[in-house]
């Protein structure tokens, strides 16, 4: 969706739009970059892997970019965020309020959204007094469904399983549901579970799936408004717009019946 708005926005503005998807590889994002410079856009928007976001200056462009979905706090670009902290934090205490105390965080360590919405976990558990749980998936976007299901697949055979799961973006998630289903155990009953973006087959598995969901048509909108007023004003200021998740409530985080359990 958020590519969606940008097409829109862009069509209502005499614009063309080129798509580029650089699988989290960052020799393939920057081949693309550079494709960009040779094409002389006006502009980027890009959702960009940690190696790129990790050196990035928007003087290495002669275009102007906007960042969506992941920056660091401290990047000097126009940027449009979700407020990944908030939003781990309010997901994890949600759990935390239903009765649930061994969470288990699956995220994505090789972007700044799975180290921003982690922060927001250990923050959560630790107001609660509770011992934080993490497993990470250190690998490229392509091989994420897999990993998280064999992360899931492996808990499986331990002695103590977690009250709860959570992943944090929908393909860890995914992954999760799959490896799950494999062993036939059943959410909520033998666990909760929880998770980012709002994907439609969320809505489908068994109760529900209770995640955060972005305004995806939003922040796509946002962007593109920066970007055209980048193109307009080169010199104005920097400029971060955060957005909020909202929590969409489910039957996989149903209140656990016997919280002292």
């Amino acid at each position: 969706e958020i590519s969606r708005a940008v097409e829109d926005m862009a069509y209502q503005n005499r614009m063309r739009v080129i798509l580029c998807n650089a699988d989290e590889d960052p020799e393939k994002e920057a081949l693309y970059l550079d494709l960009m410079r040779d094409e002389k856009v006006s502009g980027v928007i890009l959702s960009p892997s940690l190696s790129i976001l990790a050196r990035f200056q928007m003087s290495d462009y002669p275009f102007p970019v906007v960042l969506v979905d992941r920056c660091e706090r401290e990047t000097a670009a126009d940027a449009v965020v979700l407020d990944n902290t908030d939003s781990a934090y309010r997901l994890t205490a949600h759990l935390i309020e239903h009765g649930y105390q061994r969470i288990l965080f699956i995220y994505d360590a090789t972007s700044a959204t799975g180290r921003q919405r982690h922060q927001g976990y250990v923050t959560a558990m630790a107001t609660q007094g509770l011992q934080t749980q993490v497993k990470v998936v250190p690998t490229p976007v392509r091989a994420t469904v897999d990993v998280a299901h064999a992360i899931v697949s492996e808990l499986m055979q331990g002695p103590l399983l977690p009250d709860a799961l959570i992943g944090s973006n929908g393909l860890i998630l995914l992954g999760i549901i799959q490896a799950l289903r494999e062993v036939r155990l059943q959410f909520p009953e033998q666990i909760a579970l929880a998770g980012f973006d709002d994907s439609p087959w969320t809505q489908l598995q068994g109760p529900g799936i209770t995640v955060i969901a972005q305004p995806v048509y939003h922040i796509g909108q946002a962007a593109t408004e920066l970007l055209l007023q980048r193109i307009a004003h080169p010199s104005q200021p920097a400029r971060r717009i955060v957005l909020s998740g909202e929590l969409r409530e489910r039957g996989s985080s149903a209140r656990r019946m016997h919280a002292t359990d």
